[in-house]
Parts: C-alpha cells; structure tokens; sequence
C-alpha cells in the first residue's frame, strides 16, 4: 500500500464512510473494549455531532484503513482525571452541551485498521490530530494513551512498566514511544481510566477465557487482570492508561 497515495478526510465532510470507518477500525479492538458503557453512550454523539472531530485516512478508492477521533475539553493539564478516558469523554460532551470554550484537547483513540499496520499510520495520524487540535487555536493536546505492550505484562504495575525504557531512553512501549518521538511528555497514570463489567459468560464471549474460579484472572489484550467473584456473577475489568501531553506550542 503507498502511504502518500492516502487521504486524510473529516467524518462531517465524508459522512457516507461512517459504517465503514467504525466496521474497518473497531476489529482491531478487543472484543471487550466495546462494551464499556461510557463509550458506547457518548461515542454515537461523535457520528451525529460531532464529525469534524474525527479523522480518516482513505485510500483512492474510499476505504477507510484508519481513524482519529479527538475531543475539546475544559480543564488543565495539571488536573488530568484519574478516571482517564471514561472522564475526559463525560467532560468533553458536557463542555460541548453547556457552550462552554475549551481549554484543551484530548485525543479519544488512534487506530489503523488490521491490515494496514507497520506502514507508520498511527504517526501520520497523530500529526493530523496535532494539526487539528492547533487550527483550533489550543495548544494543549492531552492523551490517555493505552500502551499497547502492556498486556503482555499484566501484573506490574503500570508505574513499573513505564520505567522500561530504549538505549534511546525513550519508552520501550511501541505506542507511548510513537508519542514521545512526536514531543509528547508522560504526565501520570490512569488507574481507573475504563471500567468494564459483566458476567462471566458474557467475558466468556468476549475473550474465550473459561471463569471457574475468583481472584484475578489475565485475559488477552488486557492492561492488567480481571476481578471475578463467581457468587456476584460478576467479572470487572478496571484499565488503567497512561496521560500524555503535547505542548503544541513547539
């Protein structure tokens, strides 16, 4: 695939690739990650509201092979909710509802599409989003972001996992590292930035994992393990992220 033959485009000036854009880009999300219910209430406000929010690369012939969807918010980068994405979501619509004048920008997600990765789009992504955020005259783009080594080390801490590090000294995560090459700082953790919950057979769906016992159980893609308590019929995810920040004043 030629990178330079892609079109980056707004969802509100090509709202005919709507269907496409979430069908092409959502597979390379675990299955689980659609069911957290601060997502699923708001992120339909994007398609109907809010499009000049989200990005798309399209190749000649229409395909959407990635997505960047951003929002303005009120706030600092000094006073980043712990709750991470679920609050900067909730705090971005409610801003946008009340008319109030945002402060900054956070970035919602970033992904390319499964068979267009290793093509360098999520950096081609993240520079439109940039660009976006600055022509809005803000100068503080905010990211929670998700490192996408994580679960491979779902049991240490994410302070810990943020102290490996390159012989560059950069992040050893691949997705912290592609911010930090592009000016981002790491500003704190997360910890409760998404919590997703249900049943175990629900989970069962999700991830194929069998649940037969409580305590905490690892599960594919996930940043940390599951809680599962058989008596409540329950299973909680709680994912924790990592805020970074662009100064675009640079």
């Amino acid at each position: 695939m030629d990178v330079s033959s892609l079109q980056v485009v707004r969802l509100s000036d090509r709202p005919d690739l709507a269907d496409p854009m979430w069908a092409a880009t959502d597979e390379g999300w675990p299955a689980f990650m659609m069911h957290d219910p601060v997502g699923n209430l708001y992120y339909p406000r994007l398609e109907r509201d809010l499009g000049d929010l989200c990005l798309m690369a399209i190749t000649p012939g229409d395909e959407v092979i990635a997505k960047a969807c951003f929002l303005p918010v009120t706030g600092s980068v000094d006073d980043l909710p712990d709750r991470g994405w679920d609050a900067i979501v909730e705090r971005g619509i409610a801003d946008h509802d009340a008319g109030r004048a945002p402060t900054m920008a956070s970035a919602l997600e970033i992904m390319v599409a499964p068979a267009a990765r290793g093509l360098g789009l999520s950096t081609v992504m993240l520079d439109h989003m940039r660009r976006a955020v600055a022509e809005l005259g803000l100068v503080d783009l905010v990211a929670p972001v998700r490192p996408s080594g994580k679960h491979a080390h779902q049991r240490e801490s994410m302070a810990d996992y943020l102290a490996r590090r390159t012989d560059e000294g950069l992040p050893a995560d691949p997705w912290l590292r592609v911010h930090a090459r592009a000016g981002a700082t790491i500003v704190k953790v997360a910890p409760e930035s998404m919590v997703i919950e249900g049943t175990p057979e629900q989970w069962h769906e999700w991830t194929g994992v069998d649940f037969d016992h409580d305590g905490e159980v690892e599960v594919p893609e996930a940043l940390a393990p599951v809680m599962v308590d058989l008596e409540a019929d329950r299973v909680t995810y709680i994912e924790p992220n990592v805020w970074v920040h662009h100064d675009l004043r640079d």
